[in-house]
């Protein structure tokens, strides 16, 4: 398998399931030349660079992607763009810049590729943090039709639980620990966040 597909499959799962970013099979990946003539590429480092704390390694991937498609946009190729702005857009996520994450990844929630969905899950985070709830329960609905169900259920899960609504909440939570049933909650923060709440609430 290449380096680049195992990048993205662990990136997937370290950004819907919440797994550990720190595991040595995900580590080896993290190389920022990873992504040297491939923009798709810096939607999954870039992040998951971000999630372990090397900052300047993922802005270099942001800048470097930038340019690449600067230089595509120049020969009149605009495809790449959504590529450096969910880039960049989902590391100012991490980072806890809202604002700039809303204005990179607001123009793409609308598509329908996997990028879009990686568009969706920042904003809807982004909703959640700001307490827009109604905004973060859209987005994350949206979610739950396809590979991202977890983390729709997960994200509606929380939103329930900052308004109060335990009934709700439980729903969530109850599917969601249904979902990941088999998962490691050792390995998988969210897994035990979930089945701890469920607990909590009674289940």
């Amino acid at each position: 398998v290449r380096p680049f597909d195992r990048l993205t499959y662990l990136a997937r799962i370290g950004a819907v399931w919440g797994a550990s970013s720190d595991a040595e099979a995900f580590q080896s990946l993290l190389d920022p030349a990873n992504c040297e003539t491939n923009a798709a590429c810096s939607v999954y480092l870039a992040p998951a660079l971000a999630q372990t704390g090397r900052w300047d390694d993922a802005d270099a991937v942001v800048t470097r992607t930038r340019a690449l498609v600067d230089r595509q946009m120049e020969a009149g190729d605009s495809s790449g763009l959504i590529f450096a702005d969910v880039a960049e857009g989902r590391t100012a996520v991490v980072r806890g810049d809202d604002a700039r994450a809303r204005r990179l990844l607001d123009p793409w929630k609308d598509s329908y590729s996997i990028f879009g969905e990686f568009a969706r899950s920042g904003l809807a985070e982004v909703a959640r943090r700001e307490e827009r709830w109604t905004a973060a329960v859209g987005f994350y609905s949206g979610l739950l039709g396809g590979y991202s169900r977890p983390l729709g259920l997960y994200g509606l899960a929380k939103v329930a639980e900052a308004r109060g609504d335990d009934d709700e909440a439980r729903r969530y939570w109850r599917s969601f620990v249904t979902l990941t049933a088999e998962g490691d909650p050792e390995r998988t923060p969210r897994i035990r966040e979930g089945r701890e709440a469920l607990e909590r609430l009674g289940g």
